[in-house]
């Protein structure tokens, strides 16, 4: 069986309840924003990634997403925190009035996932070319005797 298809750690449960967790609180921030700005988009978005962390909450306490591959669990936990990050940046860019601060901003926003992003990529490049069963030497190229000679005659 392969790690995607294997139930649910302990560990990886208890993480994912915290990430719920914390889309809640976040998700009840959003509300409290609505009420605020009288945002109807806000607020329809927000209802609705709310009303899908609590159905997300009531699959895993049933033991649902026990018996679920882990991908798909880590996929299903990952869209209340993308759907906040997507009305947090179009409040953002909607309360800037200017979209090259806003690009700014994002920027210095999403420089942690990116950094980490780059580290795990470089990483993982270390890694594949550690485990390959064949040493790539390195080839330095020297030009063929005709070929300077050609050079030489033609200058």
């Amino acid at each position: 069986m392969s790690a995607e298809c294997e139930p649910l750690s302990l560990e990886l449960a208890k993480e994912q309840e915290e990430y719920r967790k914390i889309s809640l609180n976040l998700l009840m921030a959003f509300l409290a924003i609505h009420a605020v700005s009288a945002s109807n988009t806000l607020g329809a978005l927000t209802l609705a990634l709310l009303i899908f962390t609590i159905s997300l909450h009531v699959a895993t306490s049933t033991g649902f997403l026990q018996t679920s591959p882990s991908a798909l669990s880590r996929f299903l936990n990952a869209i209340p925190l993308l759907g906040i990050c997507a009305m947090a940046t179009i409040e953002l860019v909607l309360a800037l009035r200017s979209p090259a601060i806003a690009a700014a901003v994002l920027l210095v926003c999403m420089l942690p996932p990116l950094i980490a992003g780059i580290q795990r990529a470089r990483w993982y490049a270390n890694e594949m070319s550690t485990q390959l069963p064949v040493r790539i030497p390195e080839v330095v190229l020297v030009p063929a005797a005709s070929d300077v000679a050609a050079v030489i005659t033609h200058n």
